[in-house]
């Protein structure tokens, strides 16, 4: 019997206007990505249930912009993504480097429902 696919709404939120609803993400690591994503850019308190949940990326860019924010930054993304999303991914490396009103986070990362390497980029500007 086939796999079901995994259907979750799209990250950010967007409507599907063929359909008339809310747009799903039917591709497995572009959901995992997603879900990153979320952790990434959430602050913590920003979600009434879960006060703790997310790491706030965007925040450290009012810090100063310096190799202290880059290693600071670096070791809350990892935390928080073991912390978080741990059973879905193994994180293998984050990488940070401050430039100037730009942080630029990569992080390498293993699928583990398919043993699949991947990696994810992102920019948070000021």
């Amino acid at each position: 019997m086939p796999a079901q696919p995994i259907y979750s709404i799209r990250y950010p939120v967007a409507v599907d206007t063929a359909l008339g609803r809310i747009a799903v993400e039917t591709n497995y690591a572009k959901h995992v990505e997603q879900m990153i994503l979320q952790v990434l850019l959430t602050n913590p308190g920003e979600r009434p249930h879960r006060p703790d949940f997310g790491c706030g990326v965007r925040r450290l860019l009012f810090a100063p912009n310096d190799p202290t924010l880059a290693t600071l930054t670096q070791v809350t993304v990892y935390q928080a993504l073991t912390r978080w999303l741990g059973s879905v991914i193994e994180v293998g490396a984050v990488e940070v480097q401050a430039l100037e009103s730009t942080l630029a986070v990569t992080v390498r990362y293993v699928l583990k429902a398919r043993m699949e390497r991947r990696i994810l980029n992102i920019e948070v500007t000021r």
